[in-house]
């Protein structure tokens, strides 16, 4: 029996000592593994950033579309062609005014450019500009002549074998400034517009013109003391792209006092945009 006793006694102790001995090992096995985790180098477990992605601008649906700015001030272009008349009527003989004109042939020419902004709801607009023209008064009598370099206005009628003169006229240049309030039908592209405003120029040239029946002309430029000075209200009334227009002086077309109190009107078409 001792000896049975003594034989499971050193089995105990050999199953014991067994699983000392394999703790010991399995714990070595561990702190191998993790000191070789150590030692392996940070950057190879670095994650590389992705590559950004480019995005189509018909794929962004989160940005707002934008709206199209339109100008403040829309440009705008106008030919004018009309028929000038004076007021009141005179005759052709000597005097201080500016006789009679053949109505179909003193005309006025017209350039300008300008820019309108809007006062209400893109119908209303207010338009301002520069401009340049030219008038030709066109006499009835061919005898006609100015008399320039004198310190009033004057006229008289050439007479003598020598004047074989077909026609007489007086000219003149300036710049102005058209200022108007204009309706129009629709806001944008219109058919119909009514515009009523004034224009305000300056006279910078002038001269008489005679013209022989061999085709010569005979110019002579100097002020014949007319007035410098245009104050033209107008009103105007455009289809499209056409329009007609009438406007009439507010100041003597002569500048001397002791002249005939005369004013002058003006009919026609013109192109505009």
């Amino acid at each position: 029996m001792r000896t049975t006793y003594l034989s499971l006694s050193l089995l105990a102790f050999s199953f014991l000592g067994f699983q000392t001995i394999y703790a010991q090992t399995d714990t070595a096995v561990v702190e191998e593994t993790i000191e070789e985790a150590v030692e392996v180098p940070y950057e190879l477990y670095e994650e590389e950033a992705p590559a950004p992605v480019e995005v189509a601008p018909w794929e962004e649906d989160d940005e707002p579309r934008r709206t199209k700015i339109r100008p403040k001030y829309l440009p705008y272009t106008k030919f004018s062609l009309g028929l000038l008349s004076l007021s009141p009527y005179q005759p052709a003989a000597s005097g201080a005014y500016v006789p009679s004109t053949d109505f179909f042939n003193s005309n006025q020419f017209s350039f300008e450019l300008g820019a309108g902004k809007n006062l209400y709801e893109g119908k209303v607009r207010f338009r301002f500009g520069l401009g340049v023209e030219t008038e030709k008064y066109t006499f009835n009598d061919p005898m006609v002549r100015i008399t320039s370099r004198a310190d009033s206005f004057s006229h008289s009628l050439a007479s003598g074998p020598t004047e074989n003169a077909v026609q007489s006229s007086l000219h003149s240049e300036s710049i102005c400034i058209p200022l108007s309030i204009g309706l129009q039908n629709h806001k944008r592209r219109p058919n119909m517009k009514l515009q009523v405003g004034v224009y305000v120029g300056y006279r910078y040239r002038f001269y008489t013109e005679v013209e022989y029946d061999d085709g010569a002309r005979v110019r002579t430029y100097d002020d014949l003391e007319m007035n410098p000075i245009s104050i033209d209200p107008f009103i105007s009334l455009q289809f499209k792209r056409i329009g007609v227009f009438a406007r009439t002086s507010l100041l003597p077309i002569v500048l001397d006092n002791n002249a005939v109190n005369q004013t002058r009107g003006a009919f026609g078409i013109f192109l505009g945009t």
